[in-house]
């Protein structure tokens, strides 16, 4: 019965950790002003999302090869404004995801 007791009272330690540490960082003010992802398929825009979810940046960039697939992105929000060149893309930016 103690046996029970305590692996009941670990389990809940580890939830109260997990949800102590998700309300941190979904809490926290903007780390970054300015992110670019270079790429921005399933992995860059899974990024893009968790990024703007917890609020740790204020703009995100997106660059890649098709225009199309920027507007369309940009559309639904998951990034805030596009460059197809890198170069300008990256100026100034405050941290730089490489997901190609």
């Amino acid at each position: 019965m103690e046996e029970r007791y305590d692996s009941k009272i670990q389990s809940s330690k580890l939830k109260i950790q997990n949800y102590g540490i998700y309300i941190l960082i979904s809490m926290t003010k903007p780390i970054f002003n300015k992110v670019t992802i270079l790429g921005v398929g399933l992995i860059g825009a899974s990024f893009a999302l968790a990024m703007k979810k917890r609020g740790l940046c204020s703009h995100i960039i997106g660059c890649g090869r098709k225009e199309n697939n920027l507007k369309k992105a940009t559309e639904m929000k998951i990034i805030d404004s596009f460059e197809v060149d890198a170069s300008k893309a990256c100026a100034d930016s405050d941290l730089v995801l490489f997901a190609i």
